[in-house]
């Protein structure tokens, strides 16, 4: 959210997080906590799974590896939606679950350059940056 502000865009684009296999509600993970608040972050929220409405509403859908994209495509099957495609180009983020707080800094770094390098690009492509 703090890019979009950054660059004008909070009113004209929206973010959200939902995981294909995430169960609705979770909290966090203890080190994903730490993480958010070694980066100053205090409001945490709770997981969401991937609906077939929430891929209907999106106008992309990021996925952290093909497997991911390939379960949300899945789940659209044929119906009409956004396109789905891997976050990082050059190719799968692995998940972090079950690793210490070192591989979800690395992530969160890794993630920090990747989206900066596809938000441009994707707001480039809708005209919203100019």
């Amino acid at each position: 959210m703090d890019w979009l502000d950054q660059h004008g865009l909070l009113g004209k684009w929206s973010v959200g997080s939902a995981g294909v296999f995430a169960v609705d509600g979770s909290e966090p993970s203890p080190e994903v906590a730490a993480l958010l608040a070694s980066r100053g972050i205090s409001q945490v929220g709770r997981s969401s799974s991937l609906t077939l409405g929430l891929l209907r509403e999106a106008s992309i859908v990021l996925a952290m590896t093909s497997a991911h994209a390939e379960a949300a495509q899945r789940l659209l099957g044929d119906a009409p939606g956004p396109p789905i495609q891997t976050l990082d180009p050059s190719g799968d983020i692995p998940d972090p679950i079950g690793h210490g707080f070192g591989v979800y800094a690395d992530l969160a770094d890794q993630l920090d350059a990747v989206l900066d390098q596809v938000l441009k690009k994707v707001t480039h492509a809708n005209n919203d940056l100019g």
